[in-house]
């Protein structure tokens, strides 16, 4: 047993200040410190030393706002040795400083009390046992992970300890949209593992479209029950809270560059350029206005988009007419018929150009028939009239040509117009970023987890494809958050076979697009919309001339999306780098 005056425990910066003062007088000291990281204490090596250095760092850095991500990253690097350079060659001067000393002897290891007077310390290879009638604490503090599930073992939670131990620059998701896509797609980002991301929402509140459709029919196939529109955004604003996402609303996105760079402005941040590992394009869709279908006659107010009602009315309070045509039979303007029938409105009738409705059955008979309001298919608005508002509105038929029919004019008196006329995706950003287009769909081209033509850039929702049903857009979207987890954590998709997916003569689009082989396990699904009403069946997968699949229906409609699932194995066995998507209705089968 050795026998010391004094014992300190712990090489902080009281345990060194008192060893260099005891052995100046004389004493025998012996100082115990268990690990040779620490020699010097909390300051020089995980506390003022090297933050500051890395602040330092940080602030030449910030003069690299051209440079690219693996610039940055190497920059990293270099900041975090020059970090551990200035801190070893500190703590090493630290421990010279007493090790040196003939009158201190330096024990790294574990020091235990073994009685008043006896500490025993646990080293690499051995334990001895000093002896002191003065022993002294000097342990210092560390930091505590709270008793949160999810945060102890968590390899993506840092202490201000171990962050500073992060060799690599983090890589970040950037999701751009806070409506029902980028909600979906940021909680599956985040239950894939990853913790770095930010939803930039141009909006003052997170939830989009959702939060002005207060009907009920949101939710089924995702949950499994009937909610309204705000209940299901409200369901996934409560899984998001639940994580460390970040959110930045009232920030318009304006710019996104093929290096993932995204260019922003808001209130509290100024202008912004953020760079991104990945990003996820979910900005959603707009309506088509009274300009962009050329609808004749004079310009007076009265004249609405669906959404454009539907948001006077459900949010703001505000009725918009009384007596009330729509034109169109999308879904938000079946639903904003039965909306303002219940408000106290008369809704003439409902007008759409096409011989079918571009709205969901349900709609058409949950708002239309239950009401009494008719739907005349093939017909349109020749002629608005209103001086200062809308006073009259004249439809006729339309022929095989698309032209009015002269004679078939029906006049309405009505002081209001509610256009249901198409959505447009907003893809001013995919296009100003390169991304490659499909002109069918007006959305990006997209592979099989729904990446884009540029490695690391998806897109979801609306902004890809029209949906119908917000499930779908959930599913979709948490679809393109996993990918893109996957791309930060893993790196691309695997090079290999790919299918270019095409839609047969009766089909108006398929999505994806392009299907990589090697991003599908088990399954891909493909979606898509028929261009007329068919009646029963058979969906046709074929390559070349070989049918790999078939799906049956028992009857198929252009307002309603179809969603068909093939399998890796089916796909393995296409002849051809091409599938088509067929239709073959039953009596075209009977008359052959």
């Amino acid at each position: 047993m050795n026998a010391f005056d004094v014992i300190i425990i712990g090489f902080g910066k009281g345990g060194k200040t008192l060893a260099a003062e005891f052995a100046k007088r004389g004493w025998k000291v012996a100082i115990v410190e268990r690990s040779d990281k620490m020699h010097g204490g909390t300051c020089i090596n995980i506390g003022c030393i090297p933050t500051k250095t890395l602040a330092h760092q940080a602030k030449i850095a910030s003069g690299m706002e051209d440079s690219t991500f693996e610039e940055r990253s190497e920059f990293y690097r270099n900041a975090v040795s020059v970090k551990e350079s200035v801190t070893s060659a500190l703590r090493n001067k630290n421990y010279h400083n007493l090790a040196d000393n003939p009158n201190v002897t330096v024990y790294t290891g574990i020091g235990s009390f073994v009685s008043a007077d006896v500490v025993a310390v646990r080293m690499a290879t051995e334990e001895i046992r000093l002896t002191s009638k003065q022993i002294i604490i000097n342990t210092g503090a560390e930091t505590v992970i709270p008793p949160i599930e999810g945060v102890a073992g968590n390899p993506f939670v840092y202490t201000s300890t171990s962050i500073m131990e992060l060799a690599d620059l983090p890589r970040r998701l950037v999701i751009i949209g806070g409506g029902p896509a980028g909600l979906a797609a940021a909680c599956k980002a985040w239950e894939s593992g990853l913790r770095d991301i930010l939803i930039l929402e141009r909006d003052k509140e997170l939830g989009g479209i959702l939060n002005q459709c207060i009907h009920n029919g949101f939710g089924l196939h995702r949950f499994g029950e009937q909610l309204t529109g705000p209940e299901y955004a409200g369901r996934f604003i409560d899984m998001l809270k639940n994580t460390g996402v970040k959110v930045q609303l009232d920030t318009m996105v304006l710019e996104v560059t093929p290096d993932k760079k995204v260019h922003c402005v808001s209130k509290e941040y100024g202008y912004q350029i953020i760079e991104a590992k990945s990003i996820v394009l979910g900005m959603g869709c707009r309506e088509r206005t009274r300009g962009a279908i050329g609808t004749p006659g004079t310009r007076p107010a009265g004249v609405y988009t669906a959404g454009a009602a539907q948001r006077y009315v459900n949010m703001e309070g505000y009725l918009v007419g009384r007596r009330v045509l729509i034109l169109g039979s999308g879904d938000i303007g079946l639903i904003m018929a039965r909306r303002m029938t219940l408000e106290g409105a008369k809704v003439l009738a409902c007008v759409e150009v096409m011989p079918y409705s571009g709205g969901l059955t349900r709609n058409i008979v949950q708002c239309l028939n239950d009401f009494d309001i008719p739907l005349y298919l093939s017909h349109t608005i020749v002629d608005i009239q209103g001086k200062n508002r809308v006073e009259k509105a004249i439809v006729a038929e339309i022929g095989p040509d698309r032209k009015p029919i002269p004679g078939t004019e029906m006049e309405f008196d009505v002081d209001t117009i509610l256009l249901s006329v198409g959505l447009i995706p907003e893809n001013e950003l995919t296009k100003q970023a390169g991304i490659e287009m499909d002109p069918r769909t007006k959305g990006a081209i997209v592979y099989e987890n729904m990446e884009t033509s540029i490695p690391g850039v998806f897109a979801c929702g609306n902004v890809v494809q029209v949906h119908d049903l917000v499930d779908f857009v959930s599913g979709e979207s948490e679809l393109a958050g996993a990918a893109a987890a996957s791309y930060i954590q893993n790196g691309p998709v695997a090079e290999g076979r790919v299918l270019t997916v095409k839609p047969g003569a009766d089909l108006g689009y398929t999505l994806p697009q392009r299907i990589r082989l090697e991003g599908v396990e088990k399954s891909t699904n493909v979606s898509f919309r028929v261009r007329r009403i068919c009646g029963r069946s058979t969906i046709l997968v074929k390559s070349g001339d070989t049918v790999i699949a078939r799906f049956k229906r028992d009857r198929l409609a252009p307002g309603e999306m179809e969603h068909i699932a093939l399998p890796r194995v089916l796909l393995d066995r296409a002849p051809v780098d091409e599938v088509t998507i067929e239709i073959e209705e039953a009596w075209a089968i009977w008359r052959k």
